[in-house]
């Protein structure tokens, strides 16, 4: 059985230190939701490292950043990369979007 879970409410903002932590243990893939006012932003992955016990820029096999783009009234599917991760932090390159909620579905 597949497990599935919905979040209302995640704040993605433009600090390492205020954007929410996402445990991806039980999980293989995830959808964010913008919602209509959002302001359109490149998104960084962070991926935790156990080691140090912080967030670190997530590149993928090839050597790339993890990033995404992000506009109003959309839904993107989170990159491959992401999900060997343990946690994440997802934070945006614009401060408007800091109080704006975004929905995550995510699926194992």
């Amino acid at each position: 059985e597949r497990n599935a879970e919905f979040w209302d409410g995640l704040l993605i903002t433009n600090s390492l230190a205020s954007t929410l932590e996402i445990n991806f243990d039980d999980y293989a893939s995830a959808t964010l939701h913008f919602p209509d006012d959002w302001t359109s932003a490149t998104l960084t992955v962070y991926s935790w490292d156990p080691a140090s016990g912080e967030f670190l820029p997530l590149y993928d096999s090839s050597g790339t950043a993890v990033t995404m783009a992000s506009t109003a009234s959309t839904a993107r599917v989170m990159a491959d990369a992401i999900f060997p991760s343990s946690k994440i932090k997802i934070v945006s390159n614009q401060s408007g979007n800091n109080a704006k909620a975004v929905g995550m579905t995510l699926k194992g």
